[in-house]
């Protein structure tokens, strides 16, 4: 028997990825992505696993997602977020910043602090 994880999953189409992200399971979320190639970017009805994760409170799964390159949330806002993704968003924004101004040591600079946290 085999089984295809990518479209296991629920009746709202939710596949694992979707579905650990709902549950805050970072590690799940984590062990998906990289040893699966869950797409951090997937949508189902216009919804992501960031999506998904954000709206339920699970900040350290939503964090694994936006290290992982997922884009931010629908609505996103760092109001109340813990420190640590504070901190990530605001290294993302200067990253990208940097990005504009093609401000190539400073890319680098970036990278290295946004991957080193």
């Amino acid at each position: 028997l085999k089984i295809d994880l990518f479209t296991l999953g629920d009746s709202r189409g939710f596949n694992l990825l979707f579905l650990a992200a709902e549950s805050g399971n970072t590690e799940v979320v984590e062990y998906l992505v990289l040893n699966y190639g869950f797409d951090v970017n997937s949508t189902i009805d216009e919804t992501s696993p960031a999506d998904v994760a954000y709206e339920n409170g699970h900040f350290e799964a939503l964090l694994a997602l936006l290290k992982m390159n997922s884009k931010f949330p629908e609505g996103f806002k760092v109001t109340g977020l813990p420190d640590e993704v504070k901190k990530f968003v605001k290294l993302m924004k200067k990253f990208h910043e940097n990005i504009k101004l093609k401000n190539f040591n400073q890319i680098c600079f970036s990278l290295f602090e946004i991957y080193s946290h």
